[in-house]
């Protein structure tokens, strides 16, 4: 792993808070450091097992945060680290985006099931309120 002055650990531990795993964090900031290079030194210089790099880096080309180029042997290049900040923030406002639309659900659901506590005729009669009015029923304005 690169010494830099100590603060290789903090890199790494911001780009675990952008939510990598510790291998991919340690391949990503090795290959940010080397530019295009073989996993095999890429594992060397990053210490990331061997066997565990192949998967990191794919990984990493998965999240569209690493290139796998078409080479013998395999070589791999970071792309920018805006991209890396960029899909992590789309990821974050997904999660948001889901937790805001789980919350109106939420909502809908206790207050459906709160007039059924509080209520429970007005829920049989909205219920059946069709077949009701097909037979004569009047019901109060209210239903």
């Amino acid at each position: 792993m690169f010494v830099l002055n100590g603060r290789e650990e903090r890199v790494i531990s911001l780009l675990k808070s952008l939510d990598l795993t510790e291998y991919q964090a340690k391949a990503y900031f090795t290959m940010l450091m080397l530019g295009k290079s073989r996993a095999t030194v890429l594992s060397k210089r990053s210490g990331v097992p061997s066997g565990k790099a192949y998967s990191a880096l794919y990984q990493l080309s998965s999240k569209k945060l690493a290139r796998a180029h078409d080479t013998r042997p395999r070589e791999f290049e970071a792309n920018g680290i805006d991209c890396l900040v960029q899909a992590f923030v789309r990821a974050k406002r997904h999660e948001v985006y889901k937790a805001v639309r789980n919350g109106e659900e939420l909502k809908r659901t206790v207050v459906s099931l709160k007039d059924a506590v509080t209520n429970p005729l007005a829920i049989q009669l909205k219920v059946f309120q069709p077949r009701l009015r097909r037979v004569g029923v009047r019901l109060p304005p209210s239903m």
